[in-house]
């Protein structure tokens, strides 16, 4: 056969993984908000909306979900009636059903970016939860009232 007339099976295959990447890319949405540091007692900071700790804004994102919190525990001395740890968490509602892990890219607060394949991941009456142990937006630093720029990668 001469060359030219057909084309390779392995090129086909490069093709159309790089299409099917640049539509999973192209499906990711970027929202940005900012947040007002708040703290609640034993080493909450951050935002927690049910709780009417700090702030954020616009809690709405893209796909029609809501932020209802941002925040972190830091309690390394605790005092009484608390428990020492340190994590945190990043809290969606509004869902109809299980988005999964994935729905989330990442989560950038304060500098710090922590992404969905190191998180635990929970579902419950519409609200999605990431959970990440051992690490912190550095909210604690703050002082109250101290706004920071965020920004949610999801899909």
């Amino acid at each position: 056969m001469k060359a030219g007339k057909f084309i390779h099976w392995s090129f086909l295959l490069a093709v159309f993984s790089t299409f099917a990447l640049a539509s999973h890319i192209a499906a990711a949405t970027t929202d940005f908000g900012t947040l007002t540091k708040g703290t609640n007692t034993c080493g909450y900071y951050g935002y927690a909306g049910p709780w009417g700790m700090g702030s954020y804004s616009p809690t709405g994102l893209a796909g029609g979900t809501t932020v209802t919190g941002i925040y972190e525990y830091f309690n390394v001395w605790p005092q009484i009636g608390c428990t020492s740890g340190v994590w945190s968490a990043f809290v969606v509602g509004g869902f109809s059903s299980n988005p999964s892990s994935n729905w989330l890219n990442s989560v950038t607060c304060n500098g710090v970016t922590l992404t969905s394949t190191s998180a635990n991941f929970s579902y419950s009456n519409g609200n999605a939860t990431w959970f990440w142990s051992n690490v912190t937006f550095k909210f604690s630093g703050l002082s109250n009232g101290t706004n920071v720029s965020c920004t949610i990668d999801h899909n």
